[in-house]
């Protein structure tokens, strides 16, 4: 059989794509070397956070935001998915101008930001230390448990015909698919490279 896309990687990454494009009626195979979440996912800490390094980084992970917005509807419990805010806190003037310069970004961008001083920053988060001039708070920010998030998309691609396929190691992308450890492959159109740290080690040189 051979699939539309094959994806490299169990992980949040690899699971998402899996559970969109199976949506879209692609047919998909999943490749994991070892167990589902067990590899960069297993040590992400599940925060879906603004960033705004650059533009493109911004657009990337407002997107992603507003993505995770819309499937939060259907996340099961033990997900836990909350939408909790980011507070980036501020040691001295030097900080809070960046706290500042942050929040004009975030605003002229239809983000919503609140600068916190000293006192709101404590009451926020009391367990900080009060030395701390103040902060940044960026309300949309959430979290996920990411093991059980992929896990959860894992199981709707499957209802949609994915196959997924664990404890096998690919160790060559062709044009023509995969190929694992024994020289078994899986023939597939496109691959997905989501291997996390060893998605380098998988690229043609």
């Amino acid at each position: 059989m051979k699939f539309d896309i094959a994806i490299i990687g169990a992980g949040i990454v690899g699971a998402a794509c899996a559970f969109s494009l199976s949506n879209e009626g692609f047919k998909i195979v999943v490749v994991e070397a070892n167990e589902i979440a067990s590899g960069t996912t297993a040590a992400g800490m599940g925060h879906i956070v603004l960033m705004d390094d650059s533009e493109a980084q911004f657009a990337l992970t407002n997107y992603s935001q507003n993505l995770w917005n819309v499937l939060a509807e259907r996340l099961p419990k033990d997900c836990e998915y909350e939408n909790c805010g980011t507070i980036w806190v501020a040691a001295d003037e030097e900080e809070m101008r960046e706290a500042l310069r942050k929040k004009d970004y975030f605003e002229s961008r239809g983000v919503r930001a609140e600068i916190l001083d000293s006192k709101s920053l404590r009451e926020a988060e009391p367990n900080l230390r009060e030395s701390l001039i103040g902060g940044l708070l960026v309300p949309k920010d959430s979290v996920v448990y990411q093991l059980r998030a992929t896990h959860f998309l894992l199981e709707k691609a499957k209802e949609f015909g994915t196959k997924v396929v664990t404890g096998r190691r690919v160790i060559e992308v062709s044009n023509d698919g995969v190929k694992f450890e024994n020289d078994d492959s899986i023939a597939a159109e496109k691959i997905i490279n989501a291997a996390g740290f060893w998605s380098k080690k998988l690229m043609p040189d």
